[in-house]
């Protein structure tokens, strides 16, 4: 298989980090999270780190520029450029040429769903404090209670997924989407799934996705 990058795109709570994790198992690509590449920058406690800290807890991001450096340098230092799934990134058309000038993604996955569905669902969801994968209490529970089946860490329930939160990042996600999903769709690279399924049947239809784009070959 050549290169293989994909972005998974969608609202908060629509099941990004889930189905990017899937997905790398599936595709045998490294998940690359931009949100755990910054919280690992909170807590090693960097002069990054320090300076995205209350972007995060509002729910925001932080300087476009200085984020799309930090993800960009990550991929090209850790050797990823033949081949990732990307989740939160990119956030802005900034962002996404910048992606595409250094790393052009193969396709972008958009993952719909209801406002009201997120809402119901953030307040169930659990994410690993080390590797970033998040679980749901009601959906997809990890192996041991509290611990990541990944990687043994804790699961916790995050700060950002408080009602009032998702609802500035929801502002946000519509003020800095469109443009990002219009630049994917011109190119024809934007391919929508429906979220509202169980993660396992919307991993079916990101894969059907893929064969139909000759992708992927399945296993």
């Amino acid at each position: 298989m050549g290169v293989m990058r994909i972005v998974i795109a969608g609202k908060p709570g629509s099941g990004k980090g889930t189905q990017a994790a899937l997905l790398s198992d599936r595709m045998n690509i490294p998940h690359l999270s931009s949100g755990e590449i910054l919280r690992a920058e909170i807590r090693n406690a960097t002069a990054f780190g320090k300076e995205v800290q209350e972007y995060v807890r509002r729910g925001e991001i932080g300087p476009e520029r200085l984020i799309t450096s930090v993800i960009l340098e990550f991929i090209e230092r850790k050797k990823y450029g033949k081949g990732f799934v990307l989740d939160g990134f990119p956030r802005t058309i900034y962002q996404a040429r910048e992606l595409d000038r250094r790393f052009s993604p193969s396709l972008c996955i958009l993952l719909t769903l209801p406002d009201e569905t997120i809402f119901s669902r953030l307040p169930n969801r659990l994410t690993c404090t080390a590797c970033g994968r998040v679980y749901n209490v009601r959906e997809l529970l990890p192996e041991r209670e509290g611990r990541c089946d990944g990687c043994g860490s804790e699961l916790v329930h995050r700060i950002d997924d408080r009602h009032e939160t998702v609802e500035r990042r929801l502002e946000i996600f519509r003020e800095e989407s469109a443009p990002v999903l219009d630049h994917y769709r011109r190119s024809n690279r934007l391919v929508p799934v429906d979220a509202t399924h169980s993660p396992d049947a919307i991993l079916r239809d990101i894969i059907k996705a893929l064969e139909s784009l000759e992708l992927t070959n399945p296993v």
